[in-house]
């Protein structure tokens, strides 16, 4: 009898996100998600990149901020209603790995996504001077 209903929570449960997800699918029909979220972008690109980083639109809920011959990425993977950012560093080979997920984001403004972009940015400087120091036995 539990397995009934442990069977039926399980699939309920999938039922649900599934349904979400399709949801989802549809309200962004016709929205390009690097553009929707075009002022956080902008924000990540200026401090990783100096603004000369390529977006590249890699499907429909994924794109990433990419300079050849540089050594980071930064890659935004888009869930049902949440952004999944992760940033890739590289130092003397060994590379360390910031994500981050936001909930709630296709209402958020130009200044939203800025604040949003800043802190951010601060989270992953933090990150490369540790992840520095670390490699250099400081």
């Amino acid at each position: 009898m539990i397995w009934y209903i442990v069977i039926g929570i399980i699939v309920f449960t999938l039922f649900r996100f599934f349904q979400d997800y399709n949801k989802s699918s549809k309200s962004l029909q016709g929205i390009i998600l690097s553009k929707k979220f075009g002022t956080l972008v902008q924000e990540l690109n200026n401090a990783a990149f100096d603004g000369t980083g390529e977006v590249i639109d890699v499907d429909i809920r994924e794109f990433q901020i990419y300079k050849e011959n540089d050594n980071q990425i930064i890659q935004f993977v888009y869930g049902v209603d949440d952004l999944t950012i992760i940033w890739r560093y590289k130092y003397f080979q060994k590379e360390v790995v910031h994500e981050r997920t936001f909930y709630n984001v296709m209402g958020w403004t130009e200044q939203q996504q800025k604040l949003i972009a800043e802190g951010y940015i601060k989270e992953m400087v933090q990150v490369v001077a540790k992840h520095k120091a670390n490699i250099l036995g400081l």
